[in-house]
């Protein structure tokens, strides 16, 4: 009795290559509970927009400089007032005014203010910021995003100011505030109307 050796090293190796096939497809088997892999998609679709004149997610430096500590003698006194402008363009027609709101970390004292985040063995304490928006600078911009400032569009464009105000919020010490650097976040989120 003769064998075709080349029949049976055929046959073997597609058995192999068959079990292999199938050890691979159990290791992606959609009935298991482990994914190999979670993608989410987001995104928002608008057709009323502005394009802003600032560069989209960076930081936007606001600085106060060296403040006197004696400026800073009571709860509620302000060591330094600084304004800045965000510009909107090309804003389409059906938008008529931008409303403004503000998410970050609250201070510990002064919940309407936003906390001072600096590194704490450098910090100053009993400080913190706040954000003033509006025509007028009159609304205060929280933390937890409940308040808006609204501003006018006007021929395709909005000029949005503000004014950023480190104030004494808490007393901490003799002096009332604790000497360091202050660092500070507002993340501005904004609406079209």
């Amino acid at each position: 009795m003769t064998f075709n050796m080349k029949k049976i090293g055929t046959v073997s190796m597609t058995g192999a290559a068959l079990l292999a096939a199938s050890w691979g497809a159990q290791a992606t088997d959609a009935s298991d509970t482990s994914p190999a892999a979670q993608v989410h998609f987001t995104a928002t679709v608008t057709g009323n927009t502005c394009t802003p004149e600032w560069t989209l997610g960076s930081k936007m430096e606001v600085p106060f400089g060296k403040i006197a500590d004696t400026t800073l003698a009571t709860v509620g006194d302000v060591g330094s007032t600084q304004p800045f402008t965000l510009s909107l363009k090309n804003c389409d027609s059906g938008i008529k005014k931008v409303a403004v709101s503000a998410l970050g970390t609250a201070d510990g004292s002064d919940k309407k203010a936003f906390a001072n985040t600096a590194a704490s063995s450098g910090a100053a304490s009993g400080v913190a910021v706040t954000l003033w928006g509006g025509s007028d600078h009159s609304t205060q911009l929280t933390p937890d995003a409940t308040s808006q400032a609204e501003y006018k569009v006007t021929d395709g464009a909005a000029a949005m100011s503000f004014v950023a105000k480190l104030e004494r919020s808490a007393a901490v010490g003799e002096k009332g505030t604790k000497d360091g650097s202050v660092e500070s976040i507002a993340n501005l989120y904004l609406d079209y109307e």
